[in-house]
């Protein structure tokens, strides 16, 4: 709705200056920062991968080697190392993301690298807020059942 013709009121400016927008690139140092990160995402996942299917191995081999009245506990460690998976691969997207920005991704793969740093340290969060829950049930249980045998 356009405002009225006031005759007697002061003239105003309209602001046509342009609007400030977020930067498109990357600051140089932040580039840098990030690639010397790099490796060392890399570094981990791999490390979380190959140590996810060598203990695995050994607990196939252990679980074929032992009673078959003592094999449960092969799921439980298959589970365990299961919650590192999640993990290493939002390492990996972090490490994927970080050379794309050195490529010339910009402001999207700083974007993505973030997030998938985010969700990294947000998972490992949730795992270690759920292994602290255990422990203390796991306590709670202990006492309990040590407390009935008299």
């Amino acid at each position: 709705m356009a405002t009225p013709y006031e005759p007697y009121k002061a003239p105003t400016a309209v602001d046509t200056a342009p609007v400030a927008s977020a930067p498109t690139s990357v600051p140089y140092a932040v580039v840098e920062l990030l690639g010397q990160t790099r490796p060392w995402a890399k570094l981990m996942a791999v490390l979380v991968f190959v140590s996810f299917g060598l203990t695995l191995l050994v607990a196939v081999g252990v679980s074929l080697a032992s009673d078959p009245g003592t094999r449960s506990s092969f799921w439980p460690l298959i589970v365990h190392l299961a919650f590192l998976v999640p993990a290493a691969v939002f390492l990996w997207k972090f490490a994927d993301d970080i050379r794309r920005l050195q490529g010339g991704g910009g402001q999207a793969a700083l974007e993505s690298a973030l997030r998938n740093q985010k969700s990294f340290w947000k998972y490992l969060g949730i795992v270690a807020c759920g292994m602290i829950a255990l422990f203390f049930l796991g306590l709670v249980l202990g006492f309990l059942s040590g407390r009935g045998g008299g």
